[in-house]
């Protein structure tokens, strides 16, 4: 502990963390941020004391407190009325040299540290603000009313003024300076790897012509477009088996899918499975012969690159990073407006023979491993992470 005090301390907020597991890819992006980066800085990660869609806190953890975990500390924030004065609190504090929030609409770790810090109430060190995808187009949409006057009242207050924007990607970085102007100070960090990865085994799925299981594994809200998925396999002829993999992040949403699964053929089996853990990831994708995702917007999607990894080829709307997937032969990403393409993509898959399916699926889990194998993250996060300290 002696050797952390050395290194410049990070509090990062995000919204939920380990040991949750429901949170997609904000979670599994710090978590991965933290583990990568560990030798270099020490992480304080402030985040909420449950699991996305749940009530109760995390058995065996006190809320309000910090709290030593495996390669940081972590305050869990209770949902109490003194919850606010706690994170308060917190922030006040002088024992952090960069403040690295990992959203900006979340109340409690977005636009609360935002106010605190514009206002004095909080210490004004560095801050670095990574978006996560949530001001790319398709999120925003989302509630749109809502974030538009949130981000008019930001503006207005100035509580970006001195931010720096990490953003994951060139399209976020596009996303980010048209809605901050040129002089938005933004730096391009991709999101770190989990180093489990190289552990992962290639898929044992065993194809044959007719026949497709498909899974959808993410969130079930609007912005992950199940229902366009559900849509799709409407009038396909086959031996289909679509799982539904994930939280219920949206009660009234996935009401709306329960009745679209109804309407579909007896041809086609609907199994939902609910959330699984990170450590399920890579045995569930292995045992499906695609991965379908209408999403209206991914900022990164680790799921993407974690279903390639495990073999399984990939059916994806084209608001991805993941694009021109079909020349390469390891899947495909087609626009939302075209739901015919879809449909006709699903169709082709299951008529596909064994081998050539098998071929696919090395071809997807190599391209993912050459991915890897050329991965620089850790070292421009932590470029980023020095430069606003210097």
């Amino acid at each position: 502990m002696h050797s952390d005090k050395r290194k410049p301390v990070v509090l990062t907020t995000v919204p939920y963390y380990l040991p949750g597991f429901k949170g997609g890819g904000k979670l599994v992006t710090v978590r991965n941020l933290v583990a990568g980066l560990r030798d270099q800085f020490h992480f304080k990660v402030m985040t909420t004391d449950h699991d996305l869609g749940d009530t109760r806190s995390y058995e065996g953890i006190v809320p309000n407190r910090w709290v030593a975990a495996r390669d940081c500390e972590v305050f869990y924030a209770g949902s109490r009325r003194g919850s606010p004065r706690s994170i308060r609190e917190q922030l006040c504090r002088s024992d952090y040299d960069i403040l690295h929030l990992n959203t900006i609409f979340s109340r409690s770790f977005g636009i609360f540290p935002l106010l605190l810090r514009r206002f004095g109430w909080a210490a004004r060190r560095p801050m670095i603000i990574a978006p996560r995808g949530e001001l790319a187009p398709g999120a925003r949409a989302i509630k749109s009313g809502r974030k538009r006057g949130f981000l008019a009242a930001a503006r207005a207050l100035g509580l970006f003024a001195d931010a720096r924007w990490q953003a994951s990607s060139e399209e976020e970085a596009r996303d980010i300076r048209s809605l901050f102007g040129a002089g938005a100070r933004i730096s391009i960090a991709p999101d770190l790897l989990s180093a489990e990865y190289q552990s992962w085994r290639p898929s044992q799925y065993r194809k044959r012509a007719g026949q497709l299981d498909i899974v959808f594994l993410s969130r079930i809200t609007p912005k992950k477009n199940l229902h366009l998925a559900l849509e799709a396999l409407r009038g396909l002829e086959g031996d289909i088996t679509f799982r539904i993999v994930g939280p219920v992040d949206d009660a009234r949403y996935w009401a709306r899918c329960r009745k679209l699964i109804v309407t579909l053929g007896s041809n086609i089996r609907i199994d939902y499975s609910g959330p699984i853990a990170i450590s399920e990831v890579g045995g569930c994708f292995g045992s499906h012969g695609l991965f379908f995702l209408p999403t209206s917007n991914e900022n990164f999607g680790f799921v993407i690159l974690e279903a390639m990894l495990a073999g399984c080829p990939v059916l994806m709307s084209d608001q991805t990073p993941w694009r021109d997937l079909s020349p390469k032969g390891i899947g495909w990403d087609l626009p939302l407006s075209r739901p015919e393409l879809f449909r006709a993509t699903l169709q082709n898959c299951i008529a596909m023979e064994g081998p050539a399916h098998r071929a696919m699926s090395a071809r997807a889990r190599d391209f993912a491993l050459d991915y890897m194998a050329h991965d620089d993250s850790a070292a421009r996060n932590a470029a980023l992470l020095h430069s606003v300290l210097d």
